[in-house]
């Protein structure tokens, strides 16, 4: 990467993770004891926990690196929250969120690791981005992601919990994109 290119996105992190709550974590060796360990070879890693008043906190972890004149990023919560009971659920909830970051301008996409069980979104971007369009590189690495996980937040942890079944929760979802609130009573969340 050029040299440029690694301070533009340098500027990027910082900036957005102190604007989104988020801090640096050091990554230690696997069977450390450590509950942070890389999922990829990574320069970045971040953390932050979500808090929203209607269901309980939610940590999430955040992996940044470079490779090939590329830039990737996965943002994921932790620990795990899906079981094999529910992962099917959790799979048509990715699938939904997707059809509504498509009909923006998103880059990265929501996925489901059915062996692992991790709930993730990931985008890869092409390093030129950085030197024509950084502010681009910004939104798309930090507000996008950031932005639908919070809306996904409740419906994440209500079938983490197995309160929802998977219609409620991307019914949930879906009124909250397209109208851009829900009421709580509808849902029994007050």
């Amino acid at each position: 990467m050029k040299t440029s290119n690694l301070h533009a996105l340098e500027k990027i992190i910082r900036e957005k993770s102190t604007a989104l709550g988020f801090t640096p974590v050091r990554i230690k060796p696997e069977n450390s004891g450590s509950s942070v360990v890389s999922i990829f070879r990574e320069e970045w890693h971040l953390e932050t926990e979500s808090r929203i008043p209607v269901v309980p906190p939610m940590l999430f972890q955040m992996g940044i690196s470079m490779r090939n004149h590329g830039i990737r990023m996965i943002l994921f919560p932790s620990p795990v929250i899906i079981s094999k009971d529910n992962v099917c659920a959790f799979s048509r909830l990715a699938n939904v969120a997707n059809r509504y970051l498509y009909q923006r301008t998103a880059l990265g996409s929501f996925w489901v690791d059915e062996a692992t069980l991790d709930f993730a979104y990931e985008i890869r971007l092409k390093e030129e981005m950085l030197e024509f369009c950084s502010e681009e590189v910004a939104e798309q690495l930090f507000d996008i992601p950031w932005s639908y996980f919070i809306n996904l937040q409740t419906p994440l942890s209500m079938l983490a919990r197995d309160i929802w079944k998977e219609d409620m929760a991307v019914r949930f979802f879906t009124e909250l994109r397209e109208n851009g609130h829900i009421h709580n009573d509808d849902y029994g969340l007050w």
